[in-house]
C-alpha cells in the first residue's frame, strides 16, 4: 500500500486501484518482460474492448445500435488512442459494460463482481457505472436488482476504500496537462446535441444506463475536458447518437436511405473530421479518422500521447544506469514519462512522479537532489548549466537524445518496504473471482430466440 518506487526516497501512498498492476505482476510471473506484458495489454485490451461493446450492446440495446456505436467510436481516433493510451480506464469500462450485461441476464453475482473489478481498476469509471444503476434504479423493475448490484460491490470494494480513505490528506486536486490538448468530434456532438434535442427517450433498460452514463461522466469528468470529449465521457454521448441513427435507420428499403447509409459509414471512416484544441489553439482537422491514420502512416501525429524514443536510444542509456549506480540508488529525468521508463527498465527507484493527484503533506522533494543518475532530454540547456554547476553533475554519457549526469554527492539509497500480502494470495483471489463467473454463467451467453433478435 506503500509506493517508495516512484517518489523516492520518502515515497507516497499507493491510493490508485491496483488490479491492472497485478496483472502486469502476473504477466512478469510467466516469464514476460515488463514492457512485452505492456505491449500486449495495449494490443488486446481495445480489441477486447470494442467486441464487448458490439456484443453488450447488441444484447441489452439492439444489433443496429450496436453496429453505430461500433463504427462512431472506433473511427473516432482520439477515443481510439486513448483507449490504449489509458489501459486501467479501458479496462475498468470493459468490467463495467459486462456489469451492465450480466445485470440485465439476471446474474446478480458476476454483475457484482464485475462492478467490484472495475473498482479496483480505476477512480473514475466505476463511479459512472454506479451513477447509470441509480438512473436504472428509476424503474421499480429493475430498482431492487440495480441497489443489490451497486450495495455488492461497495461492499467488495470497502478494503480499497478504507485504504484511501486512510490517507485522504495525501489527495489533492489539480489540473492535467491533457487539458490542453482535446479533440472534439464534430459528428459525435453536433448529432449528439441533435439527439438530446430531439429523440423521444424510453424509461427502458437501456435508454435508462445509457442516461446515467452521460450524467456520470459530465459530473465525474467535470474537471477533465480531455476525458469527456476525447477518451471515455464521448461514450454516453455516443451512445444517444448511435439511438438516433438506429431510428432513422431502422428501415433502409428506399435509395435515399441507402445512399445516405453509405455516406455516414464513408465519412466516418474516411473523414470523421475534429476540432483539435492544442495549448488554446484550435484547428480543423478533415481527415482524421482512425483508419486515415493509420492507412497514412501517421498515428501519433495528432495525438497528444506520442511513442517514446526507440530501443536503440533508452537501452543503452538503461546500461550506464545500471553500471553507475546501485539498485537501491534513485534516478531522475526532466521528463517525467522518460523518468518512469528508465526507472522500470533499469530496476531504480525514481524521483519523478507522474500521478500528481497523490503527493505528501511536506514540501514537494527536489527531484535531482537524492538522484544518483540524472538524465536530461536534449531540451532546457540552460536549466540543465545551472543544475549542473550547482549540484556538482558529472557527465557519463550523452546520445542524440539525453544526456546522462552522475551526481557524486548523494549516497542516498531507499529501502522498501516488504509486502504484507503475498502474490500468491492476490492470485487465488483473482482465479476465485473467475471461476465464480464461470460458474454463475454457464446458460449466459445462449442466443436469443430468432424472433427477439429480430425485435
Amino acid at each position: 500500500g506503500w509506493s517508495w518506487w516512484d517518489y523516492a526516497p520518502r515515497g507516497r501512498p499507493q491510493l490508485y486501484p491496483p488490479l491492472y498492476h497485478c496483472l502486469l505482476a502476473m504477466l512478469g510471473k510467466l516469464g514476460i518482460s515488463g514492457l512485452n506484458s505492456v505491449r500486449s495489454a495495449e494490443v488486446s485490451i481495445p480489441v477486447i474492448f470494442f467486441f464487448t461493446l458490439w456484443f453488450v450492446l447488441r444484447h441489452i440495446a439492439s444489433r443496429r445500435m450496436a453496429f453505430f456505436s461500433l463504427l462512431i467510436l472506433s473511427s473516432f481516433f482520439a477515443f481510439y488512442a486513448s483507449c490504449t493510451a489509458f489501459i486501467p480506464a479501458t479496462l475498468a469500462l470493459i468490467f463495467g459494460l459486462w456489469c451492465w450485461y450480466f445485470l440485465y441476464k439476471g446474474k446478480l453475482v458476476s454483475s457484482i463482481l464485475l462492478l467490484a473489478l472495475s473498482f479496483y481498476t480505476h477512480a473514475a469509471i466505476p463511479w459512472i457505472i454506479s451513477i447509470s444503476l441509480a438512473c436504472l434504479a428509476v424503474q421499480q423493475r429493475w430498482r431492487r436488482k440495480a441497489v443489490t448490484v451497486w450495495l455488492g460491490a461497495s461492499i467488495l470494494s470497502l478494503p480499497l476504500y478504507i485504504h484511501q480513505i486512510r490517507y485522504l490528506n495525501y489527495v489533492r486536486f489539480t489540473f492535467l496537462e491533457e487539458n490542453y490538448f482535446v479533440n472534439f468530434s464534430i459528428f459525435i456532438i453536433v448529432m449528439g446535441i441533435v439527439s438530446l434535442l430531439f429523440l423521444s427517450l424510453k424509461k427502458d433498460f437501456p435508454t435508462l444506463l445509457f442516461t446515467g452514463y452521460l450524467v456520470g461522466s459530465i459530473i465525474i469528468f467535470f474537471k477533465y475536458p480531455y476525458r469527456f470529449f476525447s477518451a471515455q465521457g464521448i461514450v454516453g454521448l455516443t451512445f444517444f447518437v448511435a439511438l438516433l441513427l438506429e431510428k432513422y435507420f431502422y428501415t433502409v428499403h428506399t435509395v435515399y436511405k441507402k445512399v445516405l447509409f453509405v455516406l455516414l459509414v464513408v465519412y466516418l471512416l474516411a473523414f470523421n473530421s475534429t476540432i483539435d484544441l492544442e495549448n488554446g489553439r484550435p484547428h480543423i482537422h478533415t481527415f482524421n479518422s482512425t483508419y486515415v491514420n493509420f492507412l497514412s502512416g501517421k498515428p501519433f501525429t495528432l495525438f497528444r500521447f506520442r511513442s517514446l524514443f526507440w530501443p536503440r536510444y533508452y537501452y543503452p542509456i538503461v546500461e550506464v544506469i545500471e553500471e553507475q549506480s546501485e539498485p537501491c540508488q534513485i534516478i531522475t529525468s526532466n521528463f517525467k514519462v522518460m523518468a518512469q521508463i528508465l526507472s522500470s527498465l533499469s530496476g531504480r527507484p525514481n524521483a519523478h512522479p507522474m500521478l500528481y493527484e497523490v503527493t505528501s503533506p511536506e514540501s514537494t522533494p527536489d527531484i535531482y537532489r537524492t538522484a544518483k543518475i540524472i538524465v536530461w532530454v536534449r531540451a532546457q540547456p540552460a536549466l540543465m548549466e545551472r543544475l549542473r554547476q550547482r549540484l556538482r553533475w558529472q557527465l557519463v554519457y550523452e546520445n542524440e537524445i539525453a544526456y546522462v549526469f552522475k551526481n557524486t554527492d548523494t549516497t542516498t539509497c531507499v529501502s522498501p518496504l516488504k509486502a504484507t500480502v503475498p502474490f500468491a494470495v492476490i492470485g487465488g483471489i483473482l482465479l476465485g473471482i473467475l471461476g465464480s463467473l464461470v460458474i454463475d454463467n454457464r446458460d449466459a451467453f445462449k442466443a436469443r430466440p430468432a424472433g427477439e433478435r429480430r425485435k
